[in-house]
């Protein structure tokens, strides 16, 4: 029997937040939510960006490169929008800056713009405070059990501290955003048509 109703559901996308990049033609401007950067390895993989699971990753054993992406809660008050911000390492430089020297990004607003106005030009990520009177901010989201959802990972894959199985999340620290930097550049010298068995260190990943 099917199970009809007579009212959508009342979360029809699923899993609450939209998810957002930087967008080519304009600046992005919202508040975090998270008081956190949260990232792992990815793949774009079957036509779509997944979590590297590590040794029983499929993309990473059919060779597909991989390279780090960040996430964060994210709100517009201008037009009551809250989302799932999506960066890579070297974008998400100056997020790591300030929740080194203040602990925390809830609160905190960024702006966000493309290089040269083009759909792949690098991100530049601008951070300042907020009056949270004037402009409030809701509840932070579960950022790992919503990627779970986005990538229609199983619900085994969640774990009791919400974490999701065979990613690195983590906030990142300025050494570590060194790191991927340079390894982003081994990693540009290399024939990515070759396969690759190793699994990406912790904070070791390739990103635009």
């Amino acid at each position: 029997m099917i199970p009809y109703t007579n009212r959508p559901p009342e979360n029809p996308s699923g899993h609450g937040l939209d998810l957002v990049r930087t967008p080519p033609a304009k600046k992005l401007v919202a508040a975090f939510t998270t008081p956190e950067l949260i990232g792992c390895a990815t793949h774009f993989y079957g036509g779509r960006t997944v979590p590297c699971s590590g040794d029983d990753c499929a993309a990473h054993a059919d060779g597909v490169p991989w390279r780090w992406h960040g996430y964060v809660g994210a709100y517009n008050p201008a037009i009551d929008y809250h989302f799932l911000f999506e960066m890579t390492a070297q974008a998400a430089e100056p997020i790591v800056n300030w929740f080194d020297q203040y602990g925390t990004l809830r609160g905190a607003q960024f702006t966000a713009v493309r290089h040269g106005q083009r759909a792949n030009g690098r991100v530049k990520i601008q951070v300042k405070s907020l009056d949270l009177i004037k402009y409030p901010i809701p509840d932070a989201p579960d950022v790992p059990r919503l990627l779970a959802v986005i990538w229609n990972l199983p619900d085994r894959a969640i774990e009791n501290a919400g974490k999701v199985k065979g990613t690195r999340a983590v906030a990142l620290n300025p050494d570590t955003v060194a790191d991927l930097n340079r390894q982003a550049a081994l990693e540009s010298l290399r024939d990515e048509s070759r396969p690759r068995t190793t699994v990406p260190g912790n904070g070791s990943t390739a990103h635009r």
